[in-house]
């Protein structure tokens, strides 16, 4: 890649590092699984299958090899056809990466 490509690329993830970086709270961040992600997956710390077949539970997303808090960010603020487009204020989306992050082994 040309530094003309990468440059773009840095700007754009900027606000995910900042977002990513920052402590959340993850009982707030668990509250707010319950009631926006619930619908579709596990979001407690057992293991188990979620409500919706085929989705992953917030435990195996935690425990997914190389899962980082930055990872969860950047995932959480990328469309994906398989899941609806949530945009939780910069506080909800620490709080859930840090209860996310709170759930590996």
């Amino acid at each position: 890649m040309t530094t003309r490509m990468l440059l773009p690329l840095a700007i754009a993830l900027l606000p995910v590092q900042a977002i990513a970086q920052e402590q959340g709270v993850p009982e707030q961040g668990r509250a707010y699984a319950e009631k926006v992600c619930a619908e579709c997956h596990l979001v407690t710390r057992e293991f188990g299958l979620s409500p919706r077949p085929g989705v992953k539970s917030f435990k195996e997303i935690a425990n997914t090899r190389g899962m980082t808090a930055m990872a969860i960010g950047v995932w959480m603020q990328s469309e994906h056809e398989d899941m609806p487009h949530i945009v939780p204020q910069p506080d909800e989306l620490n709080n859930l990466i840090a209860y996310i992050v709170s759930l590996k082994d």
